[in-house]
């Protein structure tokens, strides 16, 4: 039964990017082997997220996957895909006559492709993946609308073509974080994200008009699963992180960075709520053989957040001298030191990660995960406490690669 639209403020231009094209149907059967397939069709594989994706989907399934590149040749997307998935340690050299590209943007119709190669793409695959998007929180919605809205359209429009495929789609828990969702009312995996003209940042509207999209697709009877995670942080075993490969930074960890850099701390009251990368991209892996997960929204989020002040106690504890001080004290310290630096500074990027929407401060509703716990009961996939050990891991990490240098009384040994 269709959802109804019972937001009542949304301007008559989103809700003009919220009609999906009435053509797009899911008339026809579903495409054979979809639970072990035999092509696959991923977006988003150069990402910090859809390496492990590409990792995951390789070792449970015997599929070739087809991968949406915007490199100009097939040997440059090749070589892009083989450097990202090194640059966080999962490459393997058998991977490499199952990857094969599609050269293409999420921006276009029929993502750049050509009818012709749309359709052949579209007989050939029996599941996707959309997990790209242009993630650029200083961008406004209407850069930003043609991947993230438009990408979300024509993913919906292959997976009607020929035979229906299911299509497993990436979203965010930050579609929540506006005063359309108080912050004392849990949110349930079936609650409908509501419109709000606080929802902060291009990029977060843009997802949630994505997310809202494939809601629809749902009620129209596409095979759809949605996965909101929150914070995605480092690989809970390796703690393999977004530490500046290709550009890609995190801002926890670039605050990590900058607070030992400056030796001062932000006094906060707020929890981290990370979620390791092979988490999120295990539960996908588990949840796209489950014929009972379509039409279902999961919430990713960690169970166990860790509080503030025991990241700045473990810090201190591993060897780093830190002076705790307010916020606002810390941030201007911040600005002071990165504008005395040469331009692109450690120091820079974090200020800038900062003025962003939905930083570490924004509050966020408590999320249920009682779904999600059903789902993957009885698999080995379940989300690891964000701990003292967790937390270890990903500092151990960062000194391994020189994101953060060793502590100071072991600097000289």
């Amino acid at each position: 039964m269709p959802r109804p639209l019972i937001d009542t403020d949304i301007p008559d231009s989103l809700y003009a990017d919220l009609q999906l094209d009435p053509k797009i149907q899911p008339a026809a059967p579903i495409a054979d082997h979809w639970q072990n397939p035999e092509s696959l069709f991923l977006t988003g594989a150069t990402g910090f997220l859809g390496a492990y994706l590409v990792q995951g989907l390789m070792a449970r399934t015997q599929a070739t996957i087809y991968y949406l590149s915007r490199q100009k040749t097939i040997q440059e997307a090749n070589e892009r895909l083989v450097q990202q998935l090194h640059s966080y340690q999962v490459w393997q050299e058998e991977y490499r006559p199952r990857l094969v590209p599609v050269l293409g943007d999420l921006a276009q119709p029929r993502l750049g492709l050509d009818e012709r190669s749309f359709v052949e793409l579209a007989a050939k695959v029996q599941l996707i993946v959309h997990n790209g998007s242009w993630v650029n929180n200083l961008h406004d919605y209407a850069r930003l609308k043609p991947t993230n809205v438009g990408g979300t359209h024509e993913l919906l429009r292959l997976a009607a073509l020929q035979r229906t495929k299911p299509i497993h789609f990436l979203s965010s828990m930050a579609i929540f974080f506006s005063a359309a969702h108080p912050l004392t009312t849990p949110i349930r995996d079936d609650d409908l994200p509501q419109y709000s003209q606080t929802l902060r940042g291009g990029y977060t509207l843009s997802k949630w008009v994505a997310d809202r999209l494939m809601l629809f697709a749902q009620d129209r009877g596409f095979p759809v699963v949605i996965y909101r995670p929150v914070r995605v942080g480092g690989h809970s075993r390796t703690g393999v992180s977004k530490v500046g490969q290709d550009g890609s930074f995190d801002l926890l960890n670039t605050l990590i960075q900058g607070s030992v850099e400056l030796g001062l701390f932000p006094d906060l009251d707020v929890e981290i709520p990370l979620v390791p990368v092979d988490y999120v991209s295990g539960a996908v892996v588990q949840l796209a053989s489950q014929q009972n997960a379509w039409g279902h929204a999961f919430h990713l989020v960690n169970p166990h957040p860790m509080p503030w002040a025991e990241l700045y106690s473990l810090l201190c504890d591993c060897g780093y001298s830190l002076e705790k001080i307010p916020y606002r004290e810390w941030l201007c310290r911040v600005k002071q030191q990165a504008a005395s630096l040469p331009p692109r500074n450690s120091l820079a990027v974090l200020q800038l990660m900062l003025a962003t929407p939905n930083n570490l401060q924004v509050q966020r509703p408590p999320f249920v995960t009682e779904t999600v716990q059903r789902f993957l009961a009885g698999s080995t996939v379940a989300c690891p406490p964000l701990d003292r050990a967790l937390m270890g891991t990903y500092l151990r990490y960062f000194q391994q690669v020189g994101y953060l240098p060793p502590p100071p009384q072991f600097q000289d040994k």
